[in-house]
């Protein structure tokens, strides 16, 4: 097992205007493999432009009243090299009463894209994934954009809270506004995530407007049957998003979206069109053969 290394960063009595066109600190770049970035208590804080995590195995924690405010943040997964897997994960933890993480702009949560047979012998995808979790009093802000690609994933614990969009005011566990956006993207090595949240994983209430994005990335097409989970609803949902953007699929294939509420899935099917020649063909095809017998 390593040890990770501990940094606490502590800027104590140090005030800063937070807007999204005044920041005291240029980017900050958290890059050290197998190492844990600490945020931690009401005197904490740390003041960015951009804040970019890549590498493997960093774990940057907001925690215990610290804050950690920027106008966007881009977390990178990396791929595997033949070290135990969950040492690789990557992630964002924010947690205890009174932590913050805001992003004016936006959150990106991605892993790279490394088409091929999984890692070495241990018989693992390449990609990496990277989180972000929430709970226990913390809360994370994103003015416009969370966007979750590649298999990475965004979780909502007990007692967190992620808003999306400006003008959130309710007390639910997610709230996305109506000037916010999700953008899921599907693509690169679609691996086996059993035992890992959807892509969203709400334990608490939901307070959905705004746009649901899909994006597919890297040449992936999606097929007939094709199924994504997208969501974990742990408690009630409220509302639906205003708008759905989802990108064009191929000839006579169609999104079905009568699971996204419920079950936090979506899915590929036939158009309704298609599916109706196929009926008339099948019903053709017994027509012919009792025809046949007679």
């Amino acid at each position: 097992m390593r040890n990770r290394a501990m940094s606490n960063v502590v800027l104590a009595g140090f005030y800063l205007l937070f807007c999204a066109s005044t920041f005291a600190l240029q980017d900050y770049y958290f890059s050290d493999d197998f190492s844990e970035l600490s945020i931690e208590g009401a005197d904490s804080e740390l003041v960015a432009k951009g804040v970019y995590l890549s590498g493997r195995g960093r774990h940057l924690d907001v925690v215990n009243g610290g804050r950690l405010l920027c106008d966007k943040m881009k977390s990178y997964g990396n791929a595997t090299q033949g070290v135990v897997y969950s040492e690789l994960l990557n992630g964002v933890n924010v947690y205890g009463a009174g932590s913050m993480l805001c992003a004016t702009n936006e959150i990106s949560l991605s892993s790279y894209y490394c088409p091929g047979a999984p890692g070495l012998s241990l018989d693992l995808a390449r990609e990496i994934p990277t989180f972000l979790q929430v709970s226990s009093g913390g809360e994370v802000w994103i003015g416009d954009t969370l966007t979750v690609a590649n298999s990475s994933w965004a979780s909502v614990g007990a007692g967190g809270r992620l808003s999306i969009g400006t003008g959130c005011s309710s007390a639910n566990a997610l709230e996305i506004a109506p000037d916010g956006t999700l953008d899921i993207r599907l693509g690169g090595y679609e691996h086996d995530t059993t035992g890992w949240p959807d892509r969203l994983s709400v334990m608490g209430d939901a307070d959905l407007d705004g746009v649901l994005r899909l994006t597919l990335e890297y040449g992936f097409s999606p097929t007939n049957g094709a199924c994504f989970d997208l969501f974990d609803w742990g408690g009630a949902v409220n509302g639906q998003f205003s708008a759905t953007a989802f990108p064009a699929l191929a000839d006579g294939l169609e999104w079905d979206c009568s699971g996204l509420y419920t079950t936090g899935q979506v899915s590929v099917i036939p158009e309704p069109s298609v599916l109706h020649l196929f009926v008339l063909f099948g019903a053709g095809i017994l027509i012919k053969h009792q025809h046949l017998r007679s």
